[in-house]
């Protein structure tokens, strides 16, 4: 995002895509989204429309911001956000556990 690598989880029950509130920056939002993460509970987040490379393709994404106790816990485990089921919408997803490689559309 913005040319900074980001180290995410892949969540397959997350509603969208969310990072930290710094990568916004600059970004205006365009929504709101009403979420839930297993552990923390209910949150709501603002969602902002931001241009990511994911894998090897450019893609204008919706992202919301973590709400801080939640961003902390995420930081704990050395990650910078959540990569949630609309990253990879429309597309199908590769994971080579060999390679520690994340491609879309059979692109390892």
């Amino acid at each position: 995002v913005g040319g900074n690598e980001q180290t995410l989880f892949v969540d397959t029950g997350a509603k969208i895509t969310y990072v930290k509130e710094n990568t916004i920056t600059g970004y205006r939002a365009v929504g709101s989204i009403e979420d839930f993460y297993p552990g923390f509970g209910a949150f709501s987040s603002s969602t902002y429309r931001i241009p990511a490379d994911l894998g090897r393709q450019q893609v204008l994404i919706t992202v919301g911001v973590l709400p801080a106790a939640l961003g902390s816990m995420l930081l704990g485990a050395g990650v910078d956000g959540i990569l949630g089921n609309n990253a990879w919408a429309g597309r199908t997803l590769y994971y080579s556990a060999e390679n520690s490689v994340l491609a879309f559309d059979a692109q390892l």
